[in-house]
């Protein structure tokens, strides 16, 4: 993925998460600290309402089990659930863990979602990992 289509995704990832904040923010308005913007039962996280996520099925982040890239919704019932751009659902039973990231992490680790679901090494991992294209996919972190 060139410089161009990196930035235009940023980009893009900025304006969604705007969007899905409102959207999200309108039915969610009651379950917020209005101060913070910070879910009522997450203050143990650092992550806000509409926030760029990463989530786990696990907590142990296998790449085999379910991931995604998302925004946050909500907590609940000690499960994090995350929406895609429309403001849907990306897992009815949502995740068990959850850290917020960039833009651009976000686009790296979907462009590269085949080879690190092939890694057999924790998503959690890759989100530390170097973001060149040089980066070693098989290789140890």
């Amino acid at each position: 993925m060139g410089d161009g289509a990196a930035q235009g995704v940023y980009a893009l990832c900025v304006q969604r998460k705007r969007l899905v904040a409102q959207r999200v923010a309108k039915g969610r308005a009651k379950m917020t600290d209005q101060k913070t913007n910070r879910v009522l039962g997450a203050s143990r996280l650092s992550v806000k309402l509409g926030d760029y996520v990463l989530a786990t099925k696990y907590r142990d982040g296998d790449p085999q089990d379910h991931w995604a890239v998302g925004f946050y919704d909500r907590e609940q019932d000690g499960r994090h659930y995350v929406v895609d751009g429309n403001g849907q659902q990306m897992r009815g039973n949502g995740f068990r863990r959850v850290a917020k990231i960039s833009g651009e992490r976000g686009a790296w680790l979907l462009h590269n979602a085949r080879d690190i679901e092939q890694s057999g090494r924790s998503v959690w991992g890759w989100k530390r990992a170097p973001m060149s294209p040089n980066v070693e996919l098989t290789g140890s972190l």
